[in-house]
């Protein structure tokens, strides 16, 4: 009873970031809709991933906290990304330095895992913590990048912001829907069109990131306007 209150802003956290995500990702990109349901996803996934890791702490489930922590950088990087002038500073350092953390904590839970019977550990896959540990670390890797080049540009910002906030959106709709079929209708549960919302939004992230790419397209995406304005 003592996580019943943690457990329902979990809940809250949750269904408010798949709904703002889900809105950020239909809404025209660059307009003030799109702007409000992203800072909606923003508070939401913040407040969901607070509350996931203390639970799973309590567990114990050291993939899952983690998981958290590694959301909650996600999503706080992407955030931050869109609303400075692009330039490297103490935040950058920061999140840098909380993702080589992140990185290690999964290389470490990995290797635990690896010398347990079947390779779980707290009920779970080890494996999980490599592949999730290998996303931390290209992220970690992106952070020194920035901090080496010292400032990004429009597009790259954006770029940065779309993969961060997508993979956030990814990891909270695979933990519901995937992770979650308790809760399911009992006709649902094991149906192979749960995979569809996480599958969609690596779908959209890979839509994005494209059509980003192409320098015609690129020049006409409201967002590089919006973002250029506010550098």
């Amino acid at each position: 009873m003592m996580n019943a209150p943690i457990l329902f802003l979990h809940i809250a956290g949750g269904t408010g970031g798949l709904l703002s995500g889900a809105a950020a990702m239909a809404l025209p990109k660059g307009g003030t809709a799109h702007a409000r349901a992203g800072s909606l996803f923003f508070a939401s996934m913040l407040l969901m991933t607070t509350a996931g890791a203390a639970i799973a702490i309590g567990k114990p489930d050291r993939i899952t906290t983690v998981m958290g922590v590694f959301t909650f950088y996600l999503v706080l990087t992407a955030w931050v990304t869109v609303r400075r002038d692009g330039k490297a500073g103490g935040f950058e350092r920061f999140a840098f330095a909380f993702g080589c953390a992140i990185s290690l904590a999964y290389l470490a839970i990995g290797m635990a895992a690896s010398r347990l019977p079947g390779g779980r550990i707290d009920g779970l896959p080890g494996a999980i913590a490599f592949v999730f540990g290998s996303v931390a670390a290209l992220a970690t890797a992106l952070d020194l990048s920035f901090l080496i080049r010292g400032r990004l540009s429009a597009r790259q910002r954006i770029a940065r912001h779309l993969w961060r906030m997508l993979t956030a959106l990814f990891i909270a709709a695979m933990s519901f829907f995937l992770g979650q079929q308790k809760v399911m209708p009992a006709f649902v549960r094991g149906s192979p069109l749960l995979f569809l919302p996480p599958l969609a939004t690596l779908a959209a992230m890979a839509y994005w990131l494209v059509r980003l790419r192409l320098a015609g397209a690129a020049r006409r995406l409201p967002w590089i306007r919006a973002i250029d304005a506010r550098s």
